[in-house]
Formats: structure tokens, C-alpha cells, sequence
């Protein structure tokens, strides 16, 4: 039997070591997965080995989770992002997993940013994408105002 001051003292001790944990688990750059709850299954994704990860392409704060034979979704919490060459949750990445393509289909006259580089954009001719053409002296491509800006102006990703 223990009596209720070993069960305090007990409790007092894992709670500090609980809080020693997490304030060096808070203090490295790297972070392992966080375990949330998923947002999204996709079950036509399949996973060979449990505890499996494998980067989101289309958002870089989130990455998939083998789980039962499952690629399950699951995001890093804010302000971490995914970093393929840990893996984990990290403050910084390359966000080198995400995936882009310039539009197959265009509008003649349109543009669109060239992703791989804020300084270049494409034109459509003929229902064709030409480019990549420059930006002229240190220009920013921007998205919203379809033409190089100043990089304040800019809201290129990169």
C-alpha cells in the first residue's frame, strides 16, 4: 500500500518530469509529427510499413501518415511546416515536396507566374504557354496585378 504523501510526491515528480520533456522538446528545431487527429483519409493512397511519412504536394504544412495500411492527412500545427528531409515539423523547410505545374490549358494574352522562380512569368500564344520570359531589373512577378512589380509589391510564395 503507499500512502497519500508518496502518491503526492509521486505525482509532484512526473508532473516536473512531464514539463522537463516538453521544454526540451520545445527547445530543439526539429519536431517529430504531432499527433492530431486526421482531416482527411484518402483510401486509394496505400502504405507499405506503419509509422510511414510521405509529403502533402499541394501545402507544405501538411504530410500523410501511414496508419493501418492507410495514408492518413494530417497538418503541422502553426507556425511549423513539413520538411521531407527530417521528417518532421519544422520551423524551416524548402517546402521542396510541393508540386507545380504551369497550367496545360490557356486563354490567348493570359500570364501566370513561372512557380520555380518569382522573377519569371509565362504568356499564353496560341493556347500555348510561352516562357519562361524575365522580369526587366529586379522585378517581382506579381499574381494579382499580372505583371512585375517592385518585391514589396510582390505576393510571389517564395
Amino acid at each position: 500500500r503507499f500512502d497519500k504523501s508518496y502518491r503526492k510526491t509521486h505525482i509532484m515528480h512526473s508532473t516536473r518530469l512531464i514539463f522537463i520533456t516538453i521544454l526540451f522538446l520545445g527547445s530543439t528545431k526539429a519536431r517529430g509529427p504531432v499527433k492530431i487527429p486526421s482531416v482527411a483519409v484518402d483510401p486509394s493512397l496505400q502504405c507499405d510499413r506503419e509509422g510511414e511519412y510521405f509529403p502533402d504536394t499541394t501545402n507544405c504544412q501538411a504530410f500523410y501518415e501511414c496508419i493501418d495500411n492507410i495514408k492518413q492527412h494530417n497538418i503541422c500545427p502553426d507556425p511549423l511546416l513539413w520538411n521531407v528531409h527530417i521528417p518532421g515539423c519544422t520551423l524551416d523547410s524548402d517546402c521542396s515536396q510541393l508540386y507545380h505545374t504551369t497550367p496545360v490549358y490557356c486563354d490567348n494574352g493570359s500570364l501566370t507566374i513561372d512557380v520555380d522562380d518569382c522573377h519569371r512569368f509565362f504568356i499564353c500564344q496560341n493556347n500555348q504557354w510561352v516562357g519562361p520570359l524575365p522580369c526587366p531589373n529586379d522585378l517581382y512577378w506579381s499574381e494579382k496585378s499580372k505583371g512585375c512589380v517592385k518585391l514589396e509589391d510582390s505576393d510571389c510564395p517564395k
